[in-house]
């Protein structure tokens, strides 16, 4: 029997040839395989040449399905590049080119049939990229909407799609993929990626609240704080250093593109996230992960701050004030989404959430007439507001609140 250790990762059959399915190999590692475009690149030729080695043996025909299909029993479908030959594929890469001349020119091969949809530019070029290298007869390139084009044919087995955005589902083409799945995907057909999962933590971040939303107080002597208003609004879209991370990491919502509908994008969820050391919270930070649960080997990535980074980063949404938490103490809220109403691509998040830790109520000043408890008072109140970032104008409202007894009577009377 082979080892496959030994012999770099192959397992042979009874012939000698090298065994695809069950060679670890052709398994994806993520410690070298970053992207799919290492994992394709690393196993492309080593795949085709174990190919033309079994097709000495046996033959291949180019199969498509009839006009009006009736569903076939399948073995479970998986995403392995061997097991999609002799089937239609679509992407839809009026979403991702990149992802269409990653995964539909390696399974040429495979007598996979394939149809690139474009919406761009970017659909003439493909074209002839396809021309150019003899492949017409396998990727067909149509130009236009996914809504308004017409495919070849009745019905495909394979959709994939990099339909996500910032925040999962910002400027994201989800509704694109559900047209898709529902006009031309025959049943138990497999979209890919099929499960994404969205999460929330939240971090310190003073320095950079400090250096890019505090600034606008005072610009070169000008107040400009109208603007930080508006930059308190926009989330930013960013990489997080996991260092800054103070809470558990929770997942909000599971999306599931081969059954969801179009409505399941608004929807409002509960969270309560329990810090791991004591610390200032600054902001909210949302991820995503993306799943392909269909395949032989369950895989996929995420664009956290503690993988490996992501053209889409993280999505961070500052709060106006400090909360200060200590270990083992929850925030609890609730997080609500839905597609702006002037235009679907954008959407709103609303965030509630309350905080009742110890140190969430600095120590009030009971008027005592004791010099020495006055000073502490002071020393301990000035501690608090300096670490929270309170600006100036709101210090003075914020140490008249935590006046109590026969000082909040002084102040009153003012």
């Amino acid at each position: 029997m082979a080892d496959p250790e030994r012999d770099h990762g192959f397992i042979y059959d009874h012939q000698g040839r090298v065994d695809v399915l069950r060679s670890p190999f052709f398994e994806l590692n993520l410690e070298i395989d970053h992207t799919i475009d290492d994992y394709v690149d690393r196993i492309l030729f080593t795949l085709t040449t174990a190919i033309d080695e079994h097709q000495i043996f046996e033959q291949w025909r180019v199969i498509q399905h009839p006009p009006t299909p009736s569903p076939p029993a399948r073995e479970e479908r998986s995403m392995l590049i061997a097991k999609i030959s002799h089937r239609q594929l679509l992407s839809l890469s009026q979403i991702s080119c990149t992802l269409f001349a990653t995964l539909n020119f390696r399974a040429t091969k495979l007598s996979t049939i394939s149809y690139l949809v474009e919406c761009s530019l970017m659909a003439d070029m493909a074209k002839e990229i396809v021309e150019t290298n003899g492949l017409s007869n396998v990727i067909t390139v149509l130009k236009g909407k996914i809504e308004e084009i017409d495919l070849p044919v009745t019905h495909v087995d394979v959709i994939i799609s990099e339909w996500m955005g910032y925040f999962l589902l910002f400027e994201n083409m989800l509704n694109t993929v559900l047209y898709a799945r529902d006009k031309w995907l025959i049943h138990n057909g497999i979209v890919l990626p099929d499960k994404t999962s969205l999460y929330l933590t939240a971090i310190e971040d003073a320095e950079y609240k400090e250096d890019k939303i505090e600034f606008w107080n005072k610009v070169y002597g000008f107040d400009m704080s109208c603007i930080k208003k508006q930059a308190m609004m926009e989330p930013l879209v960013d990489t997080v250093d996991q260092n800054q991370i103070v809470t558990n990491c929770l997942l909000l919502k599971t999306m599931d593109i081969s059954k969801m509908v179009a409505g399941d994008v608004s929807f409002t969820v509960p969270f309560k996230l329990v810090a791991e050391r004591n610390d200032y919270i600054h902001a909210f930070v949302a991820y995503f992960d993306v799943a392909f649960t269909k395949c032989h080997k369950l895989m996929g990535f995420s664009t956290g701050p503690r993988s490996k980074t992501t053209h889409w980063k993280q999505t961070v949404l500052y709060l106006e004030d400090v909360l200060t938490i200590c270990e083992g103490e929850a925030l609890i809220g609730s997080m609500s989404v839905e597609p702006n109403k002037k235009n679907p691509r954008d959407i709103d998040i609303m965030l509630k959430y309350s905080l009742n830790g110890r140190r969430c109520q600095p120590p009030r000043f009971l008027g005592l007439i004791e010099p020495r408890a006055a000073e502490d008072w002071l020393m301990r109140i000035e501690k608090t507001i300096d670490g929270m970032y309170y600006p100036s104008k709101r210090r003075v409202i914020i140490l008249a609140f935590l006046f109590d007894g026969e000082a909040e009577h002084w102040w009153l009377g003012q």
